[in-house]
């Protein structure tokens, strides 16, 4: 590779670089280049420019483990992954020691939720070779999306191992060590992660959250010091989402609010969200044949709504009982579905929610069993009449919160890569307020029951309506379950912090007096 080419690709200006390939290309053909250019298109995400050069090549080279291997990556990014599973795995017949290879299809395996799968690969390999950094960050991700967190920050500890100057290592094991309450140890790894990459601004951000940074402090300062020209789009905005938590911690709304625009200005940047066709999803379901599925033998329930609205404490308590297993936020049947209503052609038939039924309760055979199984994630919301055909026995319990209140800590969130592209536009937040408040009505209509809770009832007297939640689920309640600094187990989401402490009013500023920053909230 030219080192011309080299420097392009490494800026990711990529067009660039597929205009050099092209001049070198016209000068005298070469296969190698053709790869590059390949390999460009993949970076590009250009899935479809990638594959028609593909299966150009495909025709003079049909046993060439690279070319079969970038088919699997490119048939991965339009996310047709039993596709890309098919030529990842033909590239291995023919190469079967080629690590490369070995990790995209473990990727395309996490991809699809199959974490069985992916486990089983990372093990294979590191049987052969105990001394890859790759392998050990992957199951550490993989078992904690299946909740073995001790497995993942065993893994997470011989990747720091491996490789002690790999910022995001520590990053990771941050995390880690809040969810078994262990803040010393976080505080260390976060301000670790710093000391190996200062501009890696997550860090500050986290940091920020268990030691509540003092303005005028030494560590505002330093944040304040970070050159914005040393920073990509993504790291300055969790700068300025850093000091906008500084500010509102000391009830300087003026620049809380300065700086929380500016975050979500640069985080929308990189985002390209599409929104939800909600009106499909009741036309689909108004002309569905439904079908008749048998219950499971455990009686999932889903905890539904808006996200941020109190979805995460409900769970915790009710994880106390000894008849529930809680697994957090299952991705699955959203995925599933959303892949479906986003198709030109949407076909819902018998075999489609069949299939969806039976990959969810595969993937819940990886959690113990037990007599109820909950999935917390809100945005099931948009499925429910769906939910309830595959699972007839499934119960519902709607998390209400109020609006402005919802939308606020929304606005104030950065979620993970992927997840909840919405909440960085008022605008955005907005209108899928108004989607959920549609699709509930909708749903109810359709005499789908939900269990309403109301958030701001359950801060102020959690005891009685707690109580009055487990009488329906007909399962013994204890005021001990109420004690949520005594519960062990883990929350993976934004809530994190807060489940972590008593169940208390939270007081928030009077959002009427900055009418001008956040009228879309507002209004009614």
């Amino acid at each position: 590779m030219s080192e011309k080419l080299q420097k392009y690709i490494e800026n990711k200006k990529y067009d660039l670089a597929l205009q050099l390939i092209n001049k070198l290309q016209k000068k005298q053909y070469s296969l190698e280049y053709h790869n590059y250019k390949i390999v460009v298109y993949l970076l590009a995400q250009k899935y479809d420019a990638a594959l028609i050069d593909l299966n150009e090549l495909i025709q003079k080279y049909p046993n060439d483990p690279s070319i079969l291997c970038n088919m699997g990556l490119a048939y991965k990014g339009k996310k047709k992954f039993n596709d890309a599973i098919n030529f990842l795995n033909k590239s291995l017949q023919i190469d079967s020691v080629n690590l490369n290879t070995k990790l995209n299809l473990i990727e395309t395996y996490i991809e699809i939720f199959n974490y069985k799968s992916a486990i089983e690969l990372l093990k294979s390999i590191l049987q052969n070779n105990l001394r890859i950094e790759r392998c050990y960050q992957l199951l550490a991700f993989c078992y904690r999306e299946i909740n073995e967190f001790k497995e993942s920050h065993y893994n997470l500890e011989c990747a720091i191992n491996i490789n002690p100057y790999n910022y995001e290592n520590f990053y990771h094991i941050g995390f880690s060590f809040i969810w078994k309450k262990d803040f010393c140890n976080a505080i260390t790894s976060f301000k670790k992660c710093i000391e190996l990459n200062k501009n890696y601004i997550p860090a500050v951000y986290q940091l920020n959250k268990l030691i509540n940074v003092k303005l005028n402090s030494d560590e505002f300062n330093q944040i304040n010091a970070i050159n914005d020209d040393d920073l990509d789009t993504f790291n300055l905005g969790y700068k300025h989402l850093t000091l906008s938590e500084v500010y509102y911690n000391h009830n300087d709304y003026g620049h809380f609010f300065i700086h929380l625009h500016k975050a979500n200005q640069l985080k929308n940047s990189l985002i390209n969200f599409k929104p939800y066709e909600h009106i499909k999803i009741k036309d689909q379901y108004n002309n569905l044949v439904k079908f008749n599925f048998e219950n499971l033998e455990i009686t999932p329930v889903f905890i539904i709504g808006m996200p941020r609205s109190g979805s995460s404490l409900i769970e915790q308590v009710l994880s106390e009982s000894e008849d529930i297993y809680a697994a957090g936020e299952i991705p699955l049947l959203h995925e599933n579905f959303k892949t479906i209503f986003e198709k030109k052609e949407i076909v819902i038939n018998y075999e489609i929610l069949n299939f969806i039924k039976n990959h969810y309760i595969d993937y819940i055979t990886l959690f113990p069993k037990k007599k109820f199984f909950i999935d917390k994630l809100p945005l099931n919301f948009l499925w429910l009449g769906f939910i309830k055909i595959i699972f007839p026995n499934a119960i519902f319990i709607h998390s209400i919160r109020n609006k402005l209140d919802v939308c606020m800590s929304l606005y104030r969130t950065f979620f993970a890569d992927g997840i909840l592209e919405f909440s960085y536009n008022q605008k955005n937040i907005s209108n899928f307020y108004s989607i959920y408040e549609d699709m509930i009505s909708f749903w109810k209509s359709e005499n789908i029951n939900l269990i309403d809770l109301q958030y701001e009832d359950l801060i102020n007297d959690p005891k009685f309506n707690f109580g009055i939640l487990f009488d329906k689920l007909n399962l013994k309640f204890n005021k001990a379950f109420l004690d949520l600094e005594n519960i062990d187990r883990p929350v993976k989401t934004a809530s994190f912090l807060q489940i972590n402490n008593k169940i208390k009013k939270i007081k928030y500023p009077d959002w009427t007096n900055y009418k001008k920053d956040i009228e879309l909230f507002l209004n009614n």
